[in-house]
């Protein structure tokens, strides 16, 4: 094990040493989610607004006309299961409910807000335009007490910004940038150059070599996540769950990635966007992929908060991965030429 430790340090040592390596390692991954996360969070706003329409709680005409010449909302109208639904599939940014019976003014109303608390802004922006609205229609009406009160409940929305989207599929593409161009590509290399013949006939086990150079790399990984995750939520107020699984995700990664590096396998997707619209068959053999499956994984219990009982059967897709990706590099790679 002492070996193994020497061999980490110095490893990391020579990568820290190494620019162009803290360059596309650490600095590239970062300067891509704050450019693309600051792109999408300053995009135009427009409030995807739910207006309940039961019979018992639709709003008088005079209002849902009043709301739908307001430019900025986005109005869809369904009963409150539906609404809600939507709201939690993060179709809604703010679902607005009229007291029972509204059509017939007998005194003060009450509109119940749910809030989406996955889009702070739209969600506040849109209650203050439908106050506003309302405020001014009662003053048009009446001079006596008010029409409305006001009431909110906040929704957590499952998906969430893109932002919550695109910080997992980071840490996944800098895991396996890092394990595949890192340590595979280094250990590759090593032995074109013939460096690992020279070390093995040093007092070294082949073990203590790889084991060494996977520990670097993979103190390096949860340095590069802690950056992420640090300047997500610093930057972009992303919420984290379940740090548990951010580690062993971060692990399971490195397994797979540094082992299909040695196979001289690369692949990629569902990193950046989302693969709902690809083609049905491009999309089943995408979502499979092993960086699609880490990415997917963190983004629903790492971003999202799931638990085990929700993301096991991907988790058995991941475990499947790395068993299969350790047993193709076992039988294809060797650390010296057959002489």
């Amino acid at each position: 094990m002492k070996k193994m430790w020497i061999i980490t340090v110095s490893t990391l040592k020579m990568l820290i040493r190494n620019k162009q390596s803290l360059f596309f390692t650490l600095f590239l991954p970062l300067a891509l989610m704050v450019i693309i996360g600051y792109v999408t969070n300053t995009a135009d706003v427009a409030i995807r607004l739910g207006v309940v329409t039961d019979v018992q709680y639709a709003p008088p005409p005079v209002v849902l006309d009043a709301l739908n010449k307001v430019d900025v909302l986005k109005i869809s109208q369904g009963t409150l299961a539906e609404e809600k639904a939507a709201l939690n599939d993060n179709q809604r940014d703010l679902l607005v409910q009229f007291s029972p019976n509204a059509q017939v003014v007998t005194g003060p109303q009450t509109v119940t807000f749910y809030e989406n608390v996955s889009k702070p802004s739209e969600s506040n922006i849109g209650e203050m335009i439908i106050q506003q609205t309302l405020q001014q229609m009662q003053l048009a009406l009446t001079k006596t007490a008010p029409l409305y009160t006001f009431a909110h409940q906040e929704i957590s929305a499952q998906g969430a910004r893109y932002i919550d989207f695109l910080v997992p599929g980071i840490i996944a593409m800098t895991i396996m940038q890092l394990g595949i161009f890192g340590t595979a590509f280094a250990i590759v290399t090593a032995k074109e150059k013939g460096i690992l013949k020279r070390i093995m006939a040093a007092p070294i086990k082949s073990w203590q070599y790889i084991g060494g150079n996977v520990l670097a790399r993979l103190t390096l990984s949860f340095v590069q996540a802690g950056i992420l995750v640090a300047v997500a939520k610093l930057i972009f107020d992303v919420q984290f769950f379940n740090w548990g699984w951010l580690a062993l995700l971060v692990i399971l990664g490195n397994v797979i990635f540094l082992s299909l590096g040695l196979f001289a396998i690369q692949t990629i997707g569902g990193v950046f966007f989302p693969t709902g619209n690809l083609p049905e068959w491009l999309k089943i053999i995408v979502d499979k992929l092993p960086i699609a499956v880490l990415a997917d994984i963190m983004r629903e219990t790492v971003t999202s908060g799931k638990s085990l009982a929700e993301v096991w059967g991907s988790l058995l897709w991941l475990i499947g991965w790395s068993l299969l990706c350790l047993f193709l590099a076992s039988v294809f790679f060797k650390m010296q030429e057959k002489d």
